[in-house]
């Protein structure tokens, strides 16, 4: 008799650490899953996977990933297709956020501005030295009917006359943004 239930507690042991192992490759492979942003492929029976409380877990992962794979697919393509857009614009576009941080320059704003120094990143305050400028960004944060002014900015010594206008853009990035295009007047 003792014989016997030593034999039935190491098949049940050995079905538990089969069982055991298959758990933890199954929560292994969807781990990398994630980690690589694809679909976890099943290789067990579902049968198996039911019993062992996988199977939702699996669908609804393999269903967030597909979202999440949707909306990365759809972020990266904005900033690609806005730059295309204002890149193409004659006149100097600058975006930046509500800190002043400069978060976007077409070509013509970085030639017009700093040629060697790359003005993504910079604060606005830096990269333009303007005292009207601020003013107007001011004036124009308090009254949104202010749309257009001409300002100064000092460069390299000599002081350069603009027309700037302002509009606020919402989801350019994470936090809103303004756009400021700059026409020389």
């Amino acid at each position: 008799m003792v014989i016997f239930l030593s034999l039935l507690l190491c098949a049940a042991l050995i079905v538990l650490l089969t069982t055991a192992l298959k758990t933890r490759r199954i929560a292994r492979e969807l781990q990398d899953a994630v980690r690589l942003n694809r679909c976890m492929l099943v290789n067990e029976p579902s049968s198996m996977l039911k019993r062992l409380g996988f199977d939702g877990l699996i669908k609804e992962t393999n269903g967030l990933i597909d979202r999440y794979r949707g909306y990365a697919d759809v972020e990266s393509g904005h900033p690609k297709q806005l730059e295309a857009m204002l890149g193409s614009i004659q006149e100097a576009v600058i975006i930046f956020n509500d800190e002043h941080v400069i978060e976007f320059v077409n070509d013509s704003a970085q030639r017009l501005f700093q040629r060697a120094r790359a003005l993504k990143g910079a604060r606005l305050e830096t990269a333009l030295r303007s005292a009207s400028l601020l003013d107007f960004l001011s004036a124009y944060r308090g009254d949104r009917s202010l749309k257009q002014q001409e300002v100064s900015v000092e460069r390299q010594g000599e002081v350069l006359w603009f027309e700037v206008s302002c509009a606020e853009v919402r989801g350019v990035s994470a936090q809103d943004a303004k756009v400021d295009p700059v026409g020389a007047a």
